[in-house]
Order: structure tokens, then C-alpha cells, then sequence
């Protein structure tokens, strides 16, 4: 647009304001003065500078000046939001391994092998946005609704086709689960948060991380004031946000807290936040923004942009390269694959990015990656 006014405006304003300017008839110098304000905009975007400040020796040079730096700002802004990485042109991004992620009413097993993907029962979810997590495996693990036997929730694990394999009902003290579910690099235990009261004989209620022990079914440890846990596949850390004041800290292999991990702060919804493989990334979503955080270096960035609507949920792919989220394709929310690459953006466009053949909407909550 830039380029087809600059050539619109170059072939009709020709004139050089003459430099006795101050000598003309008021409406002639206001006239050249104008066409030479315009003229001057444009010509900044393929001018040197010093060839801009010879346009003019008049008193207006000032408020060329000021235009000619507004003229820079938008060029500049123009240039911000351009897409910063190119898509590939393999389907899915050239996703590998199986996407698991869910709706409402079901489940579904994507394979970027075949760009399908089959669906199963994950049951009701006692709250929504929980979603269905994934070991590193192919085990999957989402939440149920209680029962009236007075189960708070159940966690229910399936294996890769979808056939559930275990039924743990959690009775605590009056528990809502409010997180996804994530499995410990050995799948020998998961952990998640609820909000709870503090004890039988204390009412008052708190957010409180739970490690479950899978082998014995038992509570391993808990972490009060923390939620949202995800654990680091390949160190065995774990990552939790504070419920105090949204912080992401760091837990060692023993769940000693070892501190606040930069300045991120994450918004208080589940599976708002991810971290890669080996712990080095963070990505978390803001609106229609998933931001970056290499723990290395320092460096925080836009990893991807939606410019109309909100994004959710990302995640990790077990290689790290890729991203999924939740984003609004039609009318509907859906999974979408980005590329991640260090320190650059990706603009979300949903005819580019969307899951291919994927037979379900209205996605919500964490989702599971496995190869």
C-alpha cells in the first residue's frame, strides 16, 4: 500500500519549493507547502536523510522534520508486523509422533503420520479446561466427575488407543481439581493441584500442588500455595505457578523450591503455560500472545501472534521445534501447529496452521504430544 501511494504521489507532485518561498502569494506558498509536506512523507521511505533535508529552506523545515519521523514510526510498525518465519510447506508443519487433545463430549488420538485421527470417551470432566495430558509413552490422563459415594474427582489413564486403563477415585477434603495432569518422566507418578480446605479440621481453603504416587495410589508430597504443576521431562524438576502472585518457581527432584524463574508470571488458567524437554524454554499465553523465555540467556520474546483473537494452551512437541494451541478457526476453537524458533515470531493464520483433517471442534484445555 505504502509503495502503490508513494508512486501515486511521485508522479503528481513534481515541484521543488522554490527558496524564495516567503516571497510568493500566501495561497501559492500554502499550496507548494502542502504538496511538499506530502511529497516529503513519501519520500523518506527512499531518500537518504541528507537528500530530505535539502528539500526544504523555509520556516516549515521543522514540522517536515516531525512528519518525516511519524513517516519512519509507521514504517516501522509496517515492518513489526510482517511475518517473521516462513510456514512449511509440509502439512501440520511437519509434525511428528500423536496429538492428543479433547472437547466436551470427546477425545482424540491425532497422528501426523496420516493426518488423522480417531476418537474415544474421555468421560465428563469435573471442570472445564482440564483437557487430556500425555506421557512421554503414549499413557493419557484426563480428570472425571465425582461420584456420589463421595469421590471429590476420579483421574482416568487410557493407553494410546484409547482404552482406559485405570480409575483413581481422589477423596480428599472437599477437593476441586484445578489443573491438567502431568506425568513424571518415569510415569511412575503425576501431579496436579486442587483447591482444597486446608485440613478436615480447618475450613479455610487453599491452592495446593499434589504429587499421586501411581504405584500405591498415595499421596507422595504436596506443595501448599502453588498450582498448575508441569514436570520437566527430561530433569525431573517440576514447574508450578505460585497462586500468591502468579510467579513461575522452580522445584528440584527432592520438590525443594529453588526459586522464581525470571519475572515470568503466567495468568491464573489451567495449561496456560508449557515448558520444553530439557527445561530451557518457558512459553506461556497473553491473550492473543504466546510469549517465550529462554531460561539460558535471559531473552523473553513473542513466539506467536493472533492479531484478531485469543490463543490457548500451548504446548511443547516432544523434539521442541513445534508448538501446538488452541486457537479460533471459523466459528470454533481448534488445535494449531507453529514452528518455534528462537527469538522469532510466528503470525497465526488458521488456513496455514490449523490441525488437517482434525473431526473435532471446540477444543479446550491442556493437550498431550507424544512420539
Amino acid at each position: 500500500e505504502l509503495r502503490e501511494q508513494k508512486a501515486t504521489i511521485g508522479d503528481f507532485f513534481e515541484q521543488r519549493v522554490p527558496d524564495d518561498l516567503c516571497q510568493q502569494p500566501a495561497d501559492r506558498r500554502r499550496a507548494i507547502a502542502d504538496q511538499q509536506r506530502i511529497k516529503a512523507d513519501f519520500a523518506v521511505i527512499q531518500q537518504p536523510e541528507d537528500q530530505m533535508d535539502r528539500l526544504c529552506h523555509h520556516p516549515q523545515r521543522n514540522r517536515v522534520a516531525d512528519r518525516r519521523e511519524d513517516v519512519r514510526r509507521n514504517q516501522a510498525d509496517v515492518i513489526r508486523t510482517q511475518p517473521t518465519i516462513a510456514p512449511d510447506q509440509q502439512p501440520n508443519q511437519g509434525g511428528e509422533g500423536t496429538l492428543i487433545y479433547r472437547n466436551n463430549k470427546a477425545a482424540a488420538a491425532y497422528s501426523f503420520a496420516s493426518s488423522s485421527n480417531f476418537e474415544f470417551d474421555p468421560g465428563e470432566s469435573p471442570t472445564s479446561g482440564i483437557g487430556i495430558g500425555a506421557s512421554r509413552t503414549g499413557q493419557l490422563v484426563t480428570g472425571q466427575k465425582g461420584d456420589r459415594e463421595g469421590k471429590d474427582f476420579f483421574i482416568a489413564v487410557y493407553n494410546s488407543a484409547g482404552n482406559q486403563t485405570r480409575r483413581i477415585g481422589i477423596k480428599r477434603f472437599f477437593s476441586k481439581i484445578t489443573s491438567a495432569f502431568s506425568f513424571s518422566p518415569d510415569e511412575k507418578a503425576l501431579a496436579f493441584s486442587v483447591d482444597e480446605k486446608i485440613s478436615q479440621t480447618n475450613s479455610q481453603r487453599i491452592q495446593r500442588v499434589v504429587i499421586l504416587n501411581l504405584v500405591n495410589e498415595s499421596v507422595q508430597t504436596q506443595i501448599d500455595d502453588f498450582e498448575f504443576p508441569v514436570w520437566v521431562q527430561n530433569t525431573g524438576e517440576l514447574i508450578s505457578r505460585s497462586s500468591q502472585n502468579g510467579q513461575l518457581h522452580l522445584f528440584d527432584t527432592g520438590f525443594v523450591n529453588r526459586g522464581a524463574i525470571g519475572s515470568v508470571v503466567v495468568l491464573n488458567r489451567i495449561a496456560s503455560y508449557d515448558v520444553s524437554a530439557d527445561g530451557r524454554f518457558v512459553i506461556w499465553e497473553d491473550k492473543q500472545l504466546i510469549y517465550a523465555f529462554d531460561r539460558t540467556s535471559g531473552v523473553q520474546w513473542k513466539a506467536v501472534e493472533d492479531r484478531t483473537n485469543a490463543i490457548y494452551a500451548p504446548l511443547f512437541a516432544p523434539n521442541g521445534r513445534l508448538l501446538a494451541l488452541h486457537a479460533k478457526k471459523g466459528n470454533s476453537y481448534s488445535p494449531h501447529i507453529v514452528p518455534f524458533v528462537v527469538g522469532n515470531t510466528v503470525n497465526l493464520e488458521s488456513d496455514i496452521h490449523a490441525l488437517t483433517n482434525s473431526s473435532i471442534s471446540e477444543t479446550f484445555g491442556r493437550m498431550g504430544w507424544f512420539e
